[in-house]
């Protein structure tokens, strides 16, 4: 098991050749995870397979998943977003060529789609982790406060200033405020582009990133409107889209064999 606020489960797997699977955030209570930022964190699991970490998902919920069952590969419809493919190794970026290559043998439909990186992440993120962990650290009774814990990571730079350390310091110049105006553009920016998104791919049904993005997290259904198809739980008249990018259910590292049928496993 492991926490993922922006891409700690996916990218560990991608890099590590297994499965990470971060579900769509709420999907899962939050309790016991130290907060950094209250719409982005999840818990999720790093298992062997696609098939693996479904099931365990499943079993962390109030209730149960149907099970995930491989689908036709001739029947699947894939985009491929190839925003920031630029900053990609090249191995990596040959890694993914030979995944691509044995799709389309299998008879998989793969359409380049650009969904470039948005600038409002960092607004989001800089308020929440000032609030959240001001929070946590106050209610929990200790003395500590965000700016004792960069300065630690400062005075520790060998063990500790790989860690996340230029967000936490870039934090310090929020206000933590959730009422403040950029923090509140940075929501509505964030809404307006899940509603795109979700409309440029709503015909396919997975959306593969092949370059650091900022697309925007997607809440479950009870916390965010219209319950769409892709959380699993009841059947789709069409086609929804699985996501692979930041928020909603997504997985790294699987192999294309374990592409399961639409509606079921929300990310690959």
């Amino acid at each position: 098991m492991g926490t993922d606020t922006s891409f700690s489960i996916v990218g560990c797997a991608t890099q590590n050749g297994v499965t990470g699977l971060k579900p769509a955030h709420g999907s899962l209570p939050g309790k016991g995870i130290i907060p950094i930022s209250h719409t982005l964190d999840s818990a999720g699991p790093l298992t062997r397979d696609a098939a693996d970490a479904w099931m365990l998902y499943s079993s962390m919920r109030a209730s149960p998943l149907p099970p995930a069952l491989p689908a036709d590969p001739r029947t699947l419809r894939l985009a491929v977003n190839i925003a920031g493919r630029d900053q990609v190794s090249d191995s990596q970026l040959a890694r993914y060529e030979t995944l691509f290559q044995r799709l389309r043998g299998a008879g998989v439909r793969l359409t380049e789609v650009l969904h470039p990186p948005i600038p409002y992440m960092g607004d989001l993120m800089r308020c929440e982790f000032r609030h959240d962990l001001e929070a946590y650290l106050r209610d929990g009774g200790r003395a500590e406060t965000l700016r004792d814990i960069v300065a630690y990571y400062e005075a520790h730079p060998e063990p500790m200033m790989a860690y996340g350390n230029a967000v936490l310091r870039a934090a310090l110049g929020a206000s933590g405020n959730l009422d403040d105006p950029p923090y509140r553009a940075a929501l509505a920016e964030r809404d307006k582009w899940r509603r795109r998104m979700r409309e440029a791919c709503r015909d396919y049904d997975a959306c593969v990133m092949t370059g650091p993005t900022e697309i925007p997290a997607f809440h479950r259904p009870a916390l965010d409107g219209p319950a769409p198809v892709h959380d699993g739980e009841r059947a789709a008249p069409r086609r929804d889209p699985v996501w692979r990018g930041r928020g909603a259910p997504h997985l790294g590292g699987a192999d294309y064999r374990e592409l399961l049928r639409p509606g079921r496993l929300s990310g690959w």
